[in-house]
């Protein structure tokens, strides 16, 4: 786990106990006015006061989640991400080695193979989790997280049968759509995790 992840979970924890130190003195204040002259003013302000506790703590609870499902994708996709770059990399090491006439031609479209084998299982979770399981924290992030999926598929489809027809031009170009939208789509959950779901929860620890 990420020391930034690790900060603003500690700084929710914190906002929950200062909420829940709000909590215990406007139920002491409420059950004192309510004991003393029942003022209807100071019953209304501590109910206030309970009501809008209430509400930040289902904030700090929203953001927890939302953030923990961001980070469980983030993770999938940094997977996913690495299996891609490591078939490029492969390819672009041993080009000149995927002429038909080297003694590695076979063997290194086999490896290709075996990384493209790989890419489509670990492309299942990620796709899986946008799909039906992650709560989005906006739905621009929604949107834009299921184009990038669609196209991401897609390049994939279009690689897979060019690692078939053994067509290294058209699975270097498919590969490099693959990390562009992997790219786009890792940044996004990044940006989404340390810029809005963490940052607001530190802010609700101070």
């Amino acid at each position: 786990m990420a020391v930034e992840t690790i900060a603003a979970l500690v700084a929710g924890a914190k906002a929950v106990n200062v909420l829940l130190d709000e909590a215990t003195k406007a139920l002491a204040k409420l059950g004192s006015s309510w004991r003393a002259a029942r003022n209807g003013e100071a019953k209304q302000q501590a109910i206030q006061s309970l009501e809008e506790v209430r509400k930040k703590l289902k904030v700090v609870g929203d953001l927890a989640r939302v953030g923990e499902e961001y980070t469980r994708v983030h993770e999938e996709v940094m997977k996913l991400l690495w299996e891609c770059e490591r078939a490029e990399s492969f390819i672009e090491q041993h080009t000149a080695e995927f002429n038909k006439r080297n003694t590695n031609y076979s063997g290194n479209w086999r490896t290709v193979q075996m990384i493209f084998g790989s890419i489509d299982k670990n492309r299942d979770p990620v796709w899986s989790m946008l799909k039906d399981q992650i709560l989005w924290y906006d739905a621009a992030d929604d949107a834009r997280a299921n184009e990038m999926a669609l196209r991401c598929n897609s390049a994939f489809d279009r690689g897979a049968l060019s690692v078939r027809a053994a067509s290294l031009p058209d699975v270097s170009t498919s590969l490099d759509s693959m990390i562009s939208e992997l790219r786009q789509l890792e940044q996004m959950l990044s940006a989404t995790m340390y810029g809005k779901i963490f940052e607001s929860l530190r802010e609700l620890g101070h």
